[in-house]
């Protein structure tokens, strides 16, 4: 039994995906605020950690978000993740 288990749970580093043999992880392209599924490569725009509240990335502390419109996925300032805690 589990009591609170989210103050336990410690994510941090890359996102990997899994398809048979290949994997894949979750890849933030700094240029456009998008997110990418690319090889995986261990750089620092594949790191990434849950401050509680919110995935982060560790390259900027950018929040992920889900852009309503269109269906895309965006980074968002730090300042924006305000709305998660």
């Amino acid at each position: 039994e589990c009591h609170d288990c989210a103050d336990d749970i410690v994510v941090s580093g890359p996102l990997m995906f899994e398809y048979g043999e290949t994997k894949k992880c979750l890849d933030y392209d700094t240029e456009g605020g998008h997110l990418l599924v690319a090889e995986c490569h261990g750089g620092h725009k594949q790191a990434w950690y849950f401050d509680g509240a919110a995935l982060k990335s560790k390259y900027d502390d950018r929040c992920l978000d889900y852009f309503q419109t269109g269906g895309n996925v965006f980074m968002h300032l730090d300042l924006l993740c305000a709305k998660f805690h």
